[in-house]
C-alpha cells in the first residue's frame, strides 16, 4: 500500500496534471498558468479578495497558486465534500472533481450517481466514466495515485518532469503553507463536529 497522499504531493501532481509545470501554459478554453485558472474562477477570487487581477496576471506563479489554493481550500472544507464523515480520499477526490469541472457541474454529475444508488460518501465507485467525463476520471485518478485501483498512465512522465523542473517544483513546495494540511483537516473536523449542512447542496 502506498503512503497516504499529503496535500503537498497532491498540489505537485495537480500542477503537473494541469500544465506539466508550465507557467506559460494556455488552454483552448483560455485557462492560464501553472494551475490553469479560468476567468470565472478569477472573478470569484477577485470578488472575495477585493482585487482586480486579470488573466494576464496569472502567468505569475505565486498569484496563480494563490487562486488555486483559495479554490482548493474552499472545496476541501466544503459540506458537499466532507458530508457523512467522508474519508480523506473521498474529500480529496470530490475537491479535485469540483476544481476540474466546476463545482456545480461536478455536483450535477455526482447527484446522478447518488440517484442510481452509488455510495458517493464513503466509496470511490463514482469515479467512473459512467458518471464523470473521462478527462475528470483520469485527472482524479492520476493526482490521487489511483487510490481507487484504476491503472495509471502518467506516473513515469510525472517523475521525469519533476526532475526536469526541479526549480519549479521547489517553488511550489516553498509556496505551500507549513501546517496547511493539518489546518484544512481541522476545518473539516470542526464542520463535521458541528454538523453544519448549508442548504445549497442538501441533496448531494
Amino acid at each position: 500500500e502506498p503512503e497516504p497522499l499529503n496535500l503537498e504531493e497532491l498540489k505537485l501532481r495537480q500542477a503537473y496534471a494541469e500544465s506539466a509545470f508550465d507557467s506559460d501554459a494556455k488552454s483552448s478554453k483560455d485557462a492560464v498558468g501553472l494551475f490553469q485558472i479560468r476567468e470565472n474562477l478569477l472573478t470569484d477570487y477577485n470578488a472575495a479578495h477585493g482585487t482586480n487581477y486579470t488573466l494576464e496576471d496569472l502567468y505569475d506563479d505565486k498569484l496563480n497558486m494563490s487562486v488555486r489554493d483559495w479554490k482548493m481550500d474552499k472545496n476541501l472544507a466544503s459540506d458537499w465534500a466532507t458530508r457523512n464523515n467522508a474519508p480523506d480520499s473521498v474529500v480529496y477526490a470530490k475537491s479535485l472533481g469540483g476544481y476540474n469541472m466546476g463545482n456545480q457541474n461536478f455536483l450535477n454529475h455526482l447527484g446522478k450517481a447518488k440517484a442510481a444508488g452509488v455510495d458517493i460518501y464513503n466509496s470511490m465507485d463514482w469515479i467512473s466514466e459512467k458518471w464523470l467525463p473521462k478527462e475528470t476520471v483520469d485527472y482524479i485518478n492520476f493526482i490521487l495515485r489511483n487510490q481507487n485501483n484504476s491503472p495509471s498512465r502518467n506516473n513515469a512522465a510525472y517523475e521525469l518532469n519533476k526532475r526536469k523542473n526541479s526549480d519549479k517544483v521547489e517553488g511550489i513546495r516553498k509556496g505551500f503553507e507549513i501546517g496547511g494540511a493539518e489546518k484544512i483537516k481541522n476545518v473539516i473536523r470542526k464542520r463535521l463536529a458541528n454538523n453544519l449542512h448549508p442548504g445549497s447542496y442538501d441533496n448531494i
